[in-house]
């Protein structure tokens, strides 16, 4: 997991520095001491910059000669795609309006979120699906108007719950299930319940710090915990996953099959050792990958196929050891192959790095 999130720069701090080739003003996650340039998302994807390529040289290592090609060719600053007013945020996907969050698929109006699939309108998500007008929910599942909850599910209209399950006008509850009008796991009549709730006022930040350390401490001393927290899942191993089958130790993964070793992943099969995956198949040590088809060690790399040691590429096939490439195929080090000569060096590549070094050592664990 460290030797994948090595290459996760969605999860380090923000900095505001210079696009390499406009000179714009840019927010992203790779800071002006970057070891390679950084270049505006709308720049990197377009026809406006020529990558640098390398010869393949067999008296060297082969990563020794990938490392100078990252530090040649540039990154984007943010990663994602269709999306519209999503300046301040990054690994955004078909989102509209969001602000200073990351990892979302189809969000609208989502602000300070991470990992979020179709949130709209709503304030500090954490891993959270189908939820609407709420705030501070971790791990939450088509919730709406749901504040300051941990671990809910079908809730509505309710404040600091945690481990509930379709559950309506609660407040300060836990592992409640099918509820509704209740405080502190009590049951209260409609009336008694909006006259209990005038007690509090929840319009006061000072008020709900408060009744978040209440709220904390029942979760600790009074509430039950799952030893594992899957739902819908078939010979599963692991925790926090949603919809998935026949798969060993996953992690915060949705609607995916026949994994193993795989955390942060949506609908996925046959995949291996890998974080950060959606639509992806038969991909093996990759990080960041998305839409991706046989491919291995590699990572933030979208749309590619059959392909190994790939690091920011778009739209590949058939390539190895390439950087910050889109639309190309049989490429070795960004440079480009015919189809048999690709074929005849990619196994003495392959062969060299299986060989010991002076050293005693393997070029690589291929």
């Amino acid at each position: 997991m460290k030797q994948l999130l090595a290459f996760w720069p969605s999860l380090g701090p923000w900095y505001k520095r210079k696009c390499d080739f406009t000179g714009e003003t840019i927010l992203t996650n790779l800071s002006d001491k970057a070891r390679f340039p950084v270049y505006k998302y709308e720049v990197f994807i377009s026809d406006q910059r020529t990558p640098i390529e390398a010869t393949y040289d067999p008296n060297q290592s082969f990563f020794a000669q990938l490392k100078k090609l990252q530090e040649a060719n540039p990154r984007p600053h943010q990663i994602g795609e269709n999306n519209e007013n999503c300046f301040y945020c990054d690994d955004v996907w078909g989102c509209k309006s969001c602000y200073l969050s990351t990892s979302m698929l189809e969000c609208e109006n989502l602000f300070y979120s991470y990992r979020n699939l179709k949130g709209v309108d709503s304030i500090d998500l954490v891993f959270c699906f189908d939820v609407e007008k709420s705030i501070s929910v971790t791990y939450g599942e088509k919730c709406y108007k749901t504040y300051y909850s941990l671990h809910v599910t079908n809730c509505r209209n309710s404040y600091f719950l945690y481990d509930c399950v379709n559950c309506s006008n609660c407040f300060m509850c836990w592992n409640l299930r099918n509820k509704e009008f209740c405080i502190r796991n009590e049951q209260y009549s409609k009336e008694e319940y909006k006259k209990k709730l005038e007690e509090y006022t929840l319009s006061s930040r000072t008020s709900i710090d408060i009744l978040q350390q209440e709220f904390e401490q029942h979760v600790k001393d009074d509430a039950l915990h799952k030893a594992v927290d899957n739902l819908n899942c078939e010979g599963v191993t692991g925790t926090y996953n949603i919809n998935c089958k026949n798969s060993e130790e996953l992690f915060f993964v949705q609607e995916s099959q026949d994994c193993k070793n795989v955390f942060r992943a949506y609908q996925d099969s046959d995949c291996m050792d890998c974080g950060g995956l959606m639509d992806s198949q038969l991909c093996y040590m990759c990080s960041g990958v998305s839409y991706g088809h046989k491919l291995k060690f590699s990572a933030y790399s979208i749309r590619c196929q059959n392909s190994a040691y790939l690091d920011n590429c778009h739209s590949c096939n058939n390539c190895f050891g390439c950087v910050s490439l889109k639309r190309k195929e049989f490429c070795i080090l960004n440079k480009q192959y015919t189809k048999e000569e690709y074929e005849k060096l990619l196994p003495q590549i392959i062969e060299k790095m299986r060989a010991p070094s002076s050293a005693g050592e393997a070029d690589s664990e291929w």
